[in-house]
């Protein structure tokens, strides 16, 4: 071998090593995404052997529990950056060391729905709806502020499409303003679309852990009721469930929950209202695990809470789904 064909093997060498190492996380973010198996689900909920009987049975993989379905193009995790961002997950043990997390205490636990358009403060039986469900869902207390709490704060809006949107960022700075001492966190409700930054068309909602704020808005959910003539008339099963959803995912971040890539579940991220109308409304053994470390609630009341609220408003595969949940766990 040459002097000149050594010194080549000595400069590409440690290149080629470098690449072998780095290529396999390479394609996890920048090739096709593959759901995780059986066995990466397992490594996520970590360790349950030790745990009770019951929340052993609560944990356990089921047929209630769908693994997350490959992707389509266009979907979440084969889109841009931030769904790229999402595929390397959340295990259990990374959220117990999550550097965003706040306790749960006897001092700071209401969350706090602040409603930030005086024409939405008009249905009340959606403001109802919204308020039993995510008491039913986090088995803590909930407040509604009226838009006369809001901050003054001035929120940067723009118009796209003849639509005008509100800047999120300036909405959860306003919102940590006027943030109560007893608050575990604070979340905007609006039917104004939202947008991040500029170089976004728009968002359902975001929410920034750490400082325990999030918004969220209603205006792509299409028609709120039956009979959009009549004030009084129900609300639409597709409009609650899609509220409900964006809901309880923004106010799961809050907890410090990312978005899930185990299961089909609430955790889910979305490119789209397509895709985010595909997911459930429920929790994962994932995410329901890492719900229950940063609360600490009794999972039977919790889904006979939601079933309750489920028929209440005729959301009858959300209530089905619950009732199969609960004939399991008694039976254990």
């Amino acid at each position: 071998m040459t002097r000149k064909n050594k010194a080549r093997i000595c400069i590409y060498l440690p290149l080629l090593v470098l690449l072998l190492c780095i290529s396999p996380r390479l394609i996890a973010v920048y090739g096709p995404f593959t759901p995780p198996d059986f066995e990466k689900r397992q490594q996520a909920l970590d360790d349950i052997s030790k745990l009770s009987p019951e929340l052993q049975a609560l944990y356990q993989e089921s047929p209630s529990f769908s693994p997350l379905p490959v992707p389509e193009k266009g979907d979440w995790l084969e889109g841009g950056a931030a769904g790229r961002a999402d595929r390397y997950g959340q295990t259990v043990p990374q959220f117990v060391n999550s550097w965003s997390r706040h306790a749960v205490t006897a001092d700071r636990r209401i969350i706090y729905i602040q409603l930030w358009d005086k024409e939405l403060a008009k249905h009340t039986s959606l403001i109802d709806h919204i308020q039993t469900f995510t008491e039913a869902f986090f088995q803590l207390p909930v407040v509604v502020l009226y838009p006369e709490k809001k901050s003054t704060l001035d929120i940067t809006s723009r118009t796209t499409e003849g639509h005008r949107q509100l800047l999120t960022g300036d909405i959860m700075n306003a919102l940590m303003q006027t943030l109560p001492q007893d608050a575990y966190c604070a979340i905007a409700l609006t039917r104004t679309d939202l947008y991040p930054k500029d170089s976004w068309a728009f968002v359902f909602g975001e929410a920034r852990p750490a400082d325990r704020v999030g918004v969220f808005s209603l205006a792509r959910y299409g028609q709120m009721r039956s009979d959009p003539k009549y004030k009084n008339s129900p609300l639409k099963p597709l409009f609650l469930q899609r509220t409900m959803k964006v809901i309880s995912h923004e106010a799961g971040h809050l907890f410090s929950l990312n978005h899930c890539i185990y299961y089909h579940c609430d955790m889910n991220g979305s490119g789209g209202l397509e895709e985010a109308d595909k997911a459930p409304l429920h929790l994962c053994p994932v995410c329901l695990r890492k719900l229950h470390l940063a609360i600490g609630f009794d999972p039977i009341k919790r889904y006979e809470d939601l079933l309750a609220f489920y028929k209440s408003c005729g959301l009858k595969d959300e209530a089905d789904w619950v009732t199969e949940r609960l004939s399991h766990l008694r039976s254990q």
